[in-house]
């Protein structure tokens, strides 16, 4: 063993003495032997063990160690550099040295930022190489030059990162049978992208994946709808009313909890008081009619939580979130808040740093502190949102990068850049905006000022080289070609537009609505039929739009490398055909109603059928692009839900039928399962079992395509 392990070290000698040689025999260890590696550490560690093994081959010639140093640094920075480092003699051999690859740093993130910029720069792992199929072509090292050197720089924003918010999809996915493993795949990929902080899921998520965030180096924040991450009242309490009013010793039971579950985890403690959803606390308590009221109750709240976490530990962050509600509380100026907490503003959902709508209610309050304000403040900012009108879940933010990196211009003139949480989702369908958001909270200032240098740089890391322009060029089409359903520059649409506004206009009609309140927030038609028409109108314009969209990616696609392809297909492409086929089914849906309304039942049904295909479609396209390690991701498609889109218009054509070829069902299936002579002849009404919805409009198709 000692004689191979000589002769690996004098083939090592033999080399270019300028170069040092990375490969699947590196490793990391820290410099004081007696000083253990964080467990944060080693999860990074972990994770360019396998980035070696992905990327090398074997081979048995010894690579360069990674010292690991701890060291007088800024927090969360760290310091690359090679240098000497003398070895100690075993017995029968001469003491020497040898040359490392040092990372200094104080603390556990500044070692992970280090470990993960060796990484990106020496083996060439993206920060997205999971969430966007980076294929690796092992070879059998890296030359590092002896000269390697390098210093990390402040990011622009003190917290940063993700809220794993409305995860329908990541919950539901089976990733290799382990349910911790792609949570796991989420918080490198943030840590990869300088974050230090995240939401680690929605209510019950969020407790069961704190840990495992905190383990890894993040920290910890919770959701404006359950401050501290406190259990929620109503399932803690299911037979007792949500009213602090009534049982405020309760309620300050489960705040304690919250604080004595994660008092060994770096937390940002979100304080605030709100109902027993998204809502506000009063639509729970009535007692609280006032705006002062109101003021007073959140305000004593918020005081009473933030005693409670200051003695818990005096150095805790604390932060509240200027949302929804409590927004128009602090304008009023009804709220007294503790002068060190940060105050979080939010974007409206659609990237404009508004308030955000509430249903048919849109007051579009500035959501940013006024330049020069005292306190700490941060944002919350949206790249998926959801909200059953407009919003964007499967696809990516539908306003362009222009208007975002104008947003967060006026977010770092205003000084809000103590916090940044991100509403991340599901991840994969947003990574576009999720890798831009984190370039700005680096502190890459050019990508603010010149967002397209962003786009360049996006498609030629992650589709390469060839065709870039062109992809580059789909990209701005995409957010060119979404529907403009306002009046303000944001008021652009996503996927749920067609989908949830298609099932609102069917239902709406099966109910024999004058006018739909649904509709008031896109349109101020005065009536059912006038709501129709402009959805008919905005929806086929919309679906030629992604119709002209989805052959150009087509087209490029086919010119593609194999490699390349394959993420093109499953990224924008697939998002393209999200949309093609939402408002294709959301069109048909229009005519339909249309032709109910003008009672032409069969002409209805026949469009409802295309509405069900073409939702159907959409369904498909996405289920089609699973492959791999993604079987299964869109599977609990539950909120845009192409499936229930279908399956409403599925409904709708029963009902049409109903209307048009009750109460025996047999004149539609004489006209068009019947030969012509057949047709002429009534002596038995019918001959075959009746067809199914299905069957029926497959054999309308012919004549009705005419």
């Amino acid at each position: 063993m000692k004689q191979m392990e000589r002769q690996m070290l004098q083939r090592a000698k033999e080399r270019n003495g300028s170069m040092l040689s990375l490969n699947i025999n590196s490793d990391l260890f820290m410099e004081n032997k007696a000083e253990a590696m964080p467990k944060a550490v080693r999860y990074a560690a972990e994770a360019f063990r396998r980035d070696l093994r992905h990327t090398c081959l074997d081979t048995e010639d010894p690579g360069v160690r990674i010292l690991l140093r701890t060291a007088a640094l800024p927090e969360e920075s760290f310091c690359i550099q090679v240098e000497n480092m003398k070895k100690t003699a075993e017995a029968g051999e001469e003491a020497g040295s040898e040359k490392v690859i040092v990372v200094s740093a104080r603390e556990e993130l500044g070692f992970i930022y280090g470990i993960y910029w060796l990484s990106r720069k020496l083996l060439g792992v993206k920060d997205l190489w999971f969430w966007n199929d980076q294929e690796f072509h092992p070879k059998k090292e890296y030359e590092i030059s002896e000269q390697l050197s390098y210093a990390s720089k402040k990011p622009a924003v003190r917290f940063r990162g993700w809220f794993i918010n409305d995860e329908v999809l990541l919950d539901h996915w089976n990733y290799k049978n382990d349910p911790e493993l792609k949570w796991q795949m989420v918080f490198e990929a943030l840590l990869r992208m300088g974050g230090n902080m995240t939401i680690p899921g929605t209510d019950q998520n969020a407790r069961q994946y704190e840990g495992l965030a905190s383990d890894m180096g993040l920290y910890i924040s919770q959701h404006h709808a359950q401050p501290l991450g406190a259990e929620m009242f109503a399932r803690a309490y299911p037979n007792l009313r949500a009213s602090i009013l009534e049982h405020h010793a309760l309620f300050r039971k489960l705040w304690q909890e919250a604080i004595d579950r994660q008092k060994d985890m770096k937390v940002v403690w979100a304080l605030g008081f709100r109902g027993q959803g998204d809502y506000s606390f009063w639509d729970d308590d009535p007692a609280y009619d006032t705006d002062e009221k109101r003021g007073q109750l959140l305000s004593d709240v918020i005081l009473e939580q933030y005693t409670m976490v200051k003695k818990a530990n005096p150095k805790a962050v604390c932060c509240t979130n200027l949302y929804g509600e409590v927004m128009a509380l602090y304008v009023k100026g009804c709220l007294k808040l503790p002068e060190d907490i940060i105050f979080v503003w939010s974007d409206n959902g659609y990237g404009r740093m508004v308030s955000r709508r509430q249903w048919n209610s849109n007051p579009r309050i500035l959501s940013l502190p006024k330049q020069g304000e005292p306190g700490h403040h941060g944002i919350y900012y949206h790249a998926s949102f959801y909200d059953l009108q407009a919003s964007a879940v499967l696809t990516m933010l539908p306003n362009a990068p222009e208007l975002v990196a104008s947003e967060l211009k006026d977010v770092f003139a205003a000084g809000a850049s103590d916090y940044w949480m991100i509403n991340a989702s599901n991840i994969k369908p947003h990574v576009y905006y999720l890798d831009y958001i984190a370039h700005l909270w680096r502190g890459e200032r050019e990508f603010l000022l010149h967002p397209e240098k962003h786009l360049q740089q996006y498609v030629q890391e992650y589709y390469g080289q060839a065709f870039s322009s062109d992809i580059e060029d789909l990209y701005r089409r995409f957010w060119e070609a979404a529907v403009k359903y306002g009046e303000h520059e944001d008021d652009h649409a996503g996927e749920q537009f067609p989908n949830c506004m298609g099932r609102v206009l069917v239902s709406e009609y099966m109910k024999h609505l004058k006018r739909s309140e649904y509709f008031l927030y896109c349109t101020d038609a005065e009536d059912f039929a006038g709501q129709t028409k402009y959805f008919l109108d905005i929806t086929k314009e919309a679906a030629q739009r992604y119709r002209q969209l989805s052959e150009m990616a087509e087209g490029i696609g086919s010119c593609l490398s194999e490699e390349a392809k394959r993420l093109f297909q499953e990224s924008i492409q697939l998002q393209i055909e999200i949309m093609r086929d939402s408002y294709e089914g959301a069109y048909a849906a229009a005519q339909s109603v249309t032709y109910a309304e003008a009672g032409d039942y069969l002409k209805a049904f026949y469009a409802a059928g295309k509405a069900w295909e073409a939702y159907a479609r959409g369904d498909h396209a996405m289920r089609a692009s699973e492959h791999g390690k993604w079987i299964g991701f869109y599977e609990n498609d539950c909120q845009s839900d192409l499936k229930n889109s279908a399956w409403v218009m599925e409904n709708f054509m029963g009902y049409l039928r109903a209307l048009g070829d009750g109460p025996h069902y047999y004149d539609w299936m004489k006209r068009f399962m019947e030969s012509e002579g057949s047709r002429r002849v009534s002596l038995l009404m019918n001959k075959e079992n009746h067809p199914d919805d299905h069957a029926l409009y497959e054999a309308m198709r012919k004549e009705m395509e005419k």
